[in-house]
């Protein structure tokens, strides 16, 4: 394993952190571990995820083109819900 050093976080954010990691009963370490081992697991970014609202007013919109989204939906890998 190797070690990984954020500078600069905001102290809010990191208490933030620590209240979320304490409710799961995980250390701030262990928290963190386990939220960077998911998100680097995942098979895409999730920034790079259309979120379902967006998609829905996209293909609501007059002109749109619904067999190409839909085609698109379809032919995407499937992937495994977030709840969290």
């Amino acid at each position: 394993m190797v070690d990984i050093l954020i500078t600069d976080v905001a102290e809010e954010s990191k208490q933030a952190l620590a209240r979320q990691a304490a409710q799961r009963g995980l250390t701030l370490d262990a928290y963190l571990r386990e939220m960077l081992e998911h998100h680097a697991q995942a098979e895409e970014a999730p920034e790079t995820v259309e979120p379902l609202g967006s998609w829905l007013v996209g293909i609501s919109r007059p002109g749109a083109d619904l067999d190409d989204a839909l085609a698109e939906l379809r032919s995407a890998p499937v992937r495994r819900a977030d709840l969290e």
